[in-house]
């Protein structure tokens, strides 16, 4: 069990640093970043959109793309206070919510 929280609490630290990057990095720093995040939440992201129903899975693929690049967007409103994730899935949740309201 300490195992795994410490895990947790290294990727959080990763995570955090690639924002953090994203932020305050060159083009090509924030780049690679954000492929590191693309890789580590691409499946889980696209899994949470699945929850939703509704979408086909070209669907959950344009939306999947659609948030990170929301993401990429939005990057200077990430608060590293907070866990990457949760903002992650927050702006998720959001956008699969605006999406089913259309």
């Amino acid at each position: 069990m300490e195992m795994t929280k410490t895990k947790n609490t290294e990727q959080i630290a990763k995570d955090k640093a690639c924002a953090i990057v994203m932020q305050k990095g060159t083009l090509s720093e924030a780049q690679n970043a954000f492929n590191q995040l693309y890789k580590r939440y691409n499946v889980g992201l696209s899994y949470h959109i699945k929850k939703f129903g509704g979408f086909d899975e070209e669907d959950v693929q344009d939306l999947t793309q659609e948030v990170f690049t929301k993401v990429f967007e939005k990057i200077q409103q990430y608060n590293p206070a907070s866990a990457f994730s949760t903002w992650l899935y927050h702006i998720a949740t959001n956008h699969v919510i605006d999406c089913k309201r259309k």
